[in-house]
């Protein structure tokens, strides 16, 4: 089987760095021949000197994609890829010894199977504050985590992140990436995996858990403050108002009236419930977030 490894990375060579070092201890098995393409989205920094000295030991290579966002990335390295089956996984993660050999096992076994997704686990900078410590499992979304279990089984709605999933190289052909989602730079835009996961889903693919190919994801400190977690539901509520197609509805200020009605009373809420910072508060976090993401993204398209 033909493998490829694909990561698509922005000005984060000390970690991407990091990542690359970690595929030196990958287990190949017999019969696998692979690459990894490390897809430099416009980076100002050292990736590609990073990319060019794990050149020297690892079958790497650099592809260069000028036009900003992630899903943009993403697609150069689906033209491009050589494997039958791709590994998608991220410029911050530190992949299992076994994670290759696992996914190659699981596609052999399922072999009408579209795609597969694989545990990920938090690495944390640092220790973690008590409240994100006692609550991580209500954060793998902006943690980008997936822990459903070490088995082997068809998916149902079980989420499945871009930092540890694989696909079909046909299938990605098939449905390429959404370019109008993902990260770009500065903005916050989510939910690229997330649409292209629903569109596998509609076209009737059969996705496949495989919780023995584990990676670990970097959580810098940055993230472990409230304002990441703000930061990061409002580019949920943005990804919901892009694909809501409904415009002919009261506005004020250029927001739907029923958004901001909805948002003031989630604010209200969310502020009496923050000293506790438990679950519930959490859960009340992401929906007033995400309503903000909502109502500044109505607006934008109102006046695109």
């Amino acid at each position: 089987m033909r493998v490829t490894v694909a990561i698509c990375t922005y000005n984060r060579a000390a970690l991407l760095d990091r990542t690359l070092q970690a595929f030196a201890q990958l287990r190949i098995p017999s019969g696998v021949d692979w690459e990894i393409l490390v897809v430099n989205n416009n980076s100002s920094d050292r990736t590609d000197d990073v990319v060019a000295a794990h050149a020297r030991h690892l079958p790497v290579r650099g592809l260069f994609e000028p036009k900003p966002g992630k899903s943009n990335a993403a697609n150069l390295a689906v033209r491009e890829a050589r494997g039958e089956l791709v590994l998608w996984t991220d410029d911050d993660v530190i992949v299992d010894r076994e994670w290759l050999a696992e996914y190659v096992a699981a596609a052999s076994q399922w072999p009408t199977a579209g795609y597969f997704g694989g545990t990920v686990d938090p690495w944390f900078e640092t220790q973690p504050p008590e409240w994100i410590a006692k609550n991580v499992h209500v954060l793998g979304e902006p943690y980008a985590l997936a822990q459903h279990s070490d088995q082997t089984f068809a998916l149902k709605d079980e989420a499945v992140v871009g930092a540890n999933m694989a696909t079909r190289t046909a299938v990605l052909r098939q449905f390429p990436f959404n370019p109008a989602l993902g990260p770009t730079g500065g903005r916050a835009m989510r939910g690229e995996d997330t649409e292209l996961l629903a569109r596998f889903r509609a076209a009737g693919l059969v996705g496949v858990w495989v919780g023995s190919a584990k990676v670990r994801h970097w959580i810098s400190n940055e993230r472990l403050r409230v304002k990441y977690l703000w930061y990061f539901y409002s580019g949920l509520g943005n990804y919901v108002a892009h694909r809501d197609s409904s415009s002919n509805v009261p506005r004020l200020f250029g927001a739907p009236r029923w958004a901001l009605k909805k948002y003031a009373a989630l604010l209200a809420k969310c502020c009496l419930s923050a000293p506790a910072r438990d679950e519930r508060w959490l859960r009340v976090l992401r929906e007033t977030a995400l309503m903000n993401g909502y109502i500044q993204q109505t607006r934008r398209q109102l006046h695109s």
